[in-house]
C-alpha cells in the first residue's frame, strides 16, 4: 500500500482501485508484519440485538428446530435504535453473531430505520435471539476506529483506512492486503470398495 494522505489529525487513508467496484475485498491486513487490528464497534464488550426467536432446539437428526426458520427469520436483526449510529454505512458493516457454540459473520445488506433492523445480506448459522443468544459487534466501520493500530476498507469510498501508532511513520510504513481470495484447496474423491452388481453365490 502506498501514496498515503493525512485524513484529520490520527487517521490516513490509500485509494485502492477496484474496491468501490467490488473487484477487491479482504478482511485482513499485515503491518509491518503484525496482523492489524480491524475496527470493531463497540468498542468493548457487545450489543444485544433484539431477536425472539424462541421455538425449541431439536437434536442435528431432528433438523435442529421445530419449524425450519424462514429467509426473512434468519437476515432480520431487530436492534436497540440507540445502539446504531445513524451515520452507519452498510456497504462497509459486518455482524458478528455470537450464538451458543459458534459465530456468524455476515454482512449487512440494508438498515431498516423503521422497524430498527439491520437486514443481513446472508443466513447466519442461527435466527437472531435463538435461544436467548444475541450478542453481537460490528465490524468494519468508522465508528469502530477508536484507538491506533486499528484499520477498515472504506468500500463506498473505495480507499483504506489506517490509524497509526506510535512511532510509525506512513512514509515508511509496510502494508499488505491480501488480493488472493484462497491460498489452499483441499478436494477429495470416495470410491467404492464394493461391486455395483451383486456377486454370484
Amino acid at each position: 500500500m502506498t501514496n498515503w494522505q493525512r485524513e484529520g489529525e490520527s487517521l490516513w487513508f490509500a485509494k485502492l482501485p477496484g474496491v468501490k467496484e467490488g473487484k477487491w475485498d479482504f478482511r485482513a491486513l499485515v503491518v509491518d508484519g503484525r496482523l492489524a487490528e480491524r475496527a470493531c464497534y463497540p468498542a468493548t464488550n457487545t450489543l444485544d440485538n433484539l431477536g425472539t426467536w424462541n421455538l425449541p432446539l431439536l437434536p442435528a437428526v431432528a433438523g435442529h428446530w421445530e419449524r425450519k426458520p424462514t429467509h426473512e427469520e434468519l437476515t432480520t436483526m431487530p436492534y436497540d435504535p440507540k445502539d446504531i449510529p445513524a451515520t452507519l454505512d452498510v456497504r462497509n458493516a459486518e455482524v458478528r453473531m455470537y450464538h451458543m457454540w459458534a459465530e456468524s459473520l455476515v454482512g449487512v445488506a440494508t438498515n431498516d430505520t423503521q422497524r430498527h433492523a439491520l437486514i443481513l445480506s446472508s443466513e447466519p448459522a442461527w435466527p437472531p435471539g435463538a435461544l436467548n443468544r444475541r450478542k453481537y459487534v460490528i465490524y468494519n466501520t468508522r465508528e469502530g476506529m477508536t484507538r491506533p493500530g486499528q484499520w477498515y476498507l472504506d468500500r463506498t469510498a473505495g480507499r483504506l483506512v489506517y490509524w497509526p501508532r506510535a512511532g510509525e511513520d506512513m512514509a515508511k510504513i509496510k502494508i499488505i492486503a491480501p488480493t488472493t481470495e484462497r491460498v489452499i484447496g483441499l478436494a477429495a474423491s470416495v470410491t467404492s470398495r464394493f461391486s455395483a452388481s451383486p456377486s454370484a453365490a
